[in-house]
């Protein structure tokens, strides 16, 4: 059971398919269920629009109209296999650069002066949900801020 609490919300464990409710798209099981939910529990969090209709791949992104903000943050792809999946989200450049030289990042696509899109590995155990969880908060904070009021100088 998953205790770690984040946000002043506790994640919850995964829901047996026969207690969940038959919904449009299909829900993620295991751990990336349990990933799905927690994210979607994040205030301003909502499911974005991808650019195909595979419903393999689950969008995420921030939509705060207050702070004039939406942002995609976050992307989970469940291959055919359902044994390979692919987690990208959305890093400040300079913990994308740790991520990279530590070896649990690996670069994918730079999207502004500050912000590149990493994957990351899938988690396969509770404490591994826990540090993605960690690494998706700070992701998710840095999503309401625009490039310019993140940069540092150099």
């Amino acid at each position: 059971m998953l205790l770690r609490r984040s946000h002043g919300k506790a994640a919850r464990p995964p829901v047996s398919p026969a207690a969940r409710a038959p919904t449009e798209v299909p829900s993620l099981d295991g751990t990336l269920g349990v990933l799905e939910r927690w994210v979607l529990s994040l205030p301003w969090v909502e499911r974005a629009v991808t650019l195909t209709s595979d419903e393999r791949i689950r969008g995420f992104a921030v939509v705060c109209p207050p702070l004039g903000c939406h942002s995609v943050w976050l992307s989970i792809e469940i291959a055919d296999s359902r044994k390979h999946s692919d987690v990208h989200v959305v890093l400040t450049r300079p913990l994308a650069r740790r991520g990279v030289a530590s070896g649990w990042a690996e670069p994918l696509l730079e999207i502004g002066s500050d912000r590149v899109i990493v994957g990351v590995a899938t988690p396969t155990t509770v404490e591994e949900l826990g540090a993605l969880q960690s690494l998706l908060g700070v992701a998710y904070s840095a999503a309401f801020r625009s490039d310019s009021d993140s940069e540092t100088p150099q």
